[in-house]
């Protein structure tokens, strides 16, 4: 250890200290040349223990803050880029599901199974799902059935997508 005459910068010492959460007074001591009890009484005197915790307090709401910004910059660009992509695939659902006829009106395309419409109506019900998931909006309940036509056939779905189709004159089959 050096001597007790030995000129040392307190300041200098007491911002290493405070800014860095793993020093030890015998560290600071060995690092500066002077004795840890020293160390020990300009930090009681000063208060360094406080002004530590302080300073980790403030680097820690720093961290959290950037961490934030940055995860909902991040979160926000998937949920655009989820939508984008979701919308690209309702297109392709409603062409494969609809066709404008020569007097501009919507009709069902001729050549749609009850499979299709089956595949289909699964397709659009999983977009509709990650849509609300990518908008933040609260999930379905518990007790809601995720698939409302699990249980009928091919042909019973096809029944009624028909008659709910017949029921809107601007989509109606031919």
């Amino acid at each position: 250890m050096a001597s007790a005459h030995k000129r040392v910068n307190w300041t200098d010492v007491k911002a290493d200290y405070v800014s860095n959460p793993m020093a030890t007074y015998n560290g600071i001591a060995e690092k500066y040349g002077v004795t840890a009890a020293s160390v020990q009484w300009h930090s009681q005197r000063e208060g360094w223990f406080d002004a530590r915790r302080e300073h980790s307090k403030k680097v820690a709401e720093k961290l959290s803050e950037r961490s934030s910004d940055n995860a909902a910059d991040a979160l926000a660009e998937i949920h655009r880029q989820h939508l984008k992509a979701t919308k690209e695939l309702r297109e392709m659902i409603a062409h494969k599901l609809k066709v404008r006829s020569a007097d501009g009106v919507v009709v069902l395309r001729a050549e749609i199974s009850a499979g299709d419409l089956a595949r289909i109506a699964h397709a659009y019900a999983v977009l509709l799902e990650g849509d609300r998931v990518a908008l933040g909006a609260d999930e379905l309940p518990v007790n809601h059935p995720r698939d409302p036509f699990a249980d009928l056939s091919d042909d019973q779905l096809f029944a009624r997508l028909r008659s709910t189709l017949e029921r809107h004159p601007a989509k109606t089959v031919q």
